[in-house]
């Protein structure tokens, strides 16, 4: 994108006293939308997997996300860490960073919350995360066995990537009474699962 827009440069500045002003202008269009898409990817990718993830840790990363998240949808939305973990594969890090992620946006989007919060702790030999929230909640009869969805809850990506690693997921949710999910990880991967990973 970053050359592409450089390329656009150049030529707008060879055609700049010779073309007709509409080539100039929708030129000028071109590359506005060009800046935009990489600033939309650069927020994307820092969303996704943040060096804050890799250098501190999973616990600091998802403090840093939540006080954000909190910060850009205007809710009271708490981080309780009550987990010691020393380290944790890469692979387990993203996993469970981005289902966090992708759960406090499908919240921000559907759920109506007012507060929330997210409690990290250890359970013998995995980690759990917990989701909870005050918003509308839905009927659980709702969720598709097949996909994971319930409207614009889409938590089968989320199922299928714990059940990879050898955790779990579990969702609890009542129409007016708001959603809690428990996202349960082991802290390491087996032989097995680290060869499936990397293929």
């Amino acid at each position: 994108l970053a050359f592409s827009k450089r390329e656009l440069g150049v030529m707008q500045g060879v055609l700049q006293k010779s073309a007709p002003p509409g080539i100039i202008k929708t030129l000028d269009n071109i590359r506005n939308l060009i800046t935009q898409a990489i600033e939309q990817t650069r927020e994307l990718t820092f969303d996704l997997s943040p060096p804050t993830l890799y250098t501190f840790g999973l616990e600091h990363a998802l403090e840093e996300l939540i006080e954000q998240f909190s910060e850009e949808n205007k809710l009271k939305c708490v981080f309780r860490n009550n987990a010691k973990i020393k380290s944790l594969p890469d692979d387990i890090k993203v996993l469970l960073y981005r289902s966090v992620h992708e759960l406090l946006v499908n919240m921000a989007k559907h759920a109506g919350a007012k507060s929330a919060q997210v409690t990290l702790s250890r359970v013998e030999d995995n980690i759990q995360i917990t989701v909870e929230d005050d918003g509308a909640g839905f009927d659980m009869a709702d969720i598709d066995p097949q996909t994971g969805k319930s409207g614009g809850f889409g938590l089968f990506s989320i199922s299928q990537g714990l059940a990879h690693v050898g955790g779990r997921f579990d969702i609890q949710s009542k129409k007016g009474r708001g959603t809690k999910v428990v996202l349960l990880s082991p802290l390491k991967l087996k032989k097995t699962q680290k060869r499936r990973t990397k293929l």
